[in-house]
């Protein structure tokens, strides 16, 4: 079964999913694609998943769920707003926002690879 859906098989298919606020399900439809993918016949090693910014500190149900089916995935994700974020921000204490944007692109390529 061949599921590329692009011309060149050694580039993975990024899905975003996203949403304006927080506890508005995207992690529910995140544990739904998932599952889905793993019903239809892809193979837990041709999956994975992150979330690249969150305000969770603490370890998630999807990311115990994607260890349980051997999907892998990033625990924290590389950017976390914690209480205070926006003020060492403005203050320039945790860096710039390109730096930010670099963190994110560099564990989203890390997971891709599996």
């Amino acid at each position: 079964m061949s599921k590329s859906t692009t011309a060149n098989e050694s580039t993975p298919l990024r899905l975003f999913v996203s949403g304006d606020k927080s506890q508005v399900g995207k992690s529910t439809i995140c544990l739904g694609i998932l599952g889905s993918l793993l019903k239809i016949g892809y193979l837990p090693n041709e999956l994975a998943y992150i979330k690249p910014v969150t305000q969770c500190e603490g370890i998630q149900p999807v990311h115990t769920w994607c260890e349980s089916k051997g999907i892998s995935c990033e625990r924290i994700g590389p950017v976390v707003f914690y209480a205070g974020f926006t003020r060492a921000f403005l203050k320039g204490e945790v860096g710039t926002s390109q730096m930010l944007l670099e963190k994110i692109s560099n564990s989203v390529k890390k997971i891709e690879k599996g």
